[in-house]
């Protein structure tokens, strides 16, 4: 019996150990409250500011990332491009889309601009389905990490490269 009771507190040390400081969680992203961008035939940028929580113990590297619209008739997606440092864009906020790591048990939050030239999809006014992926250091293809609304009554078809709100409640 002894031997016994030994042998399940080795169990439980060492499944305890795992959960808390190898185990790799998911990451996750929610929807944004609001969002920039800027919508024509020539030139397709959305801004999405998206909040990566992982929730697990081991960091998470994100290679890239990309959106994709539900709607589009040939699946098509808009790949990330830059990183901002606030809503709405300046010029001065830009750098480059690199790779970066998400520590274990945290969130990290960033200004993802999205953007493709003479897309092959424009949303239309209204709401459309979007879902962020990314491609994860540690797994094959790319990951869903949120997928949600997308309202794109005042932005669609829109030049200029301005801030919007993402809840039609409050607009």
């Amino acid at each position: 019996m002894t031997l016994f009771v030994a042998a399940l507190a080795l169990l439980f040390t060492i499944a305890s150990f795992w959960w808390i400081n190898v185990r790799r969680g998911q990451l996750r992203t929610y929807r944004p409250a609001t969002y920039a961008s800027s919508m024509t035939a020539t030139k397709l940028i959305v801004c999405l500011p998206l909040v990566l929580h992982n929730n697990g113990a081991a960091p998470i590297v994100v290679l890239t990332m990309r959106l994709r619209f539900l709607e589009a008739p040939d699946a098509s997606t808009v790949p990330w491009q830059n990183k901002r440092d606030k809503l709405p864009p300046d010029n001065s906020t830009k750098s480059l889309a690199a790779g970066f790591a998400v520590a274990g048990r945290t969130a990290e939050q960033g200004y993802f601009e999205f953007s493709q030239d003479n897309p092959k999809f424009l949303p239309p006014p209204g709401t459309v389905r979007v879902v962020a992926e990314a491609l994860l250091g540690h797994r094959k293809g790319f990951q869903r990490l949120a997928e949600f609304t997308l309202n794109t009554e005042k932005s669609s078809n829109q030049a200029p490269y301005l801030a919007y709100g993402n809840d039609p409640m409050y607009d």
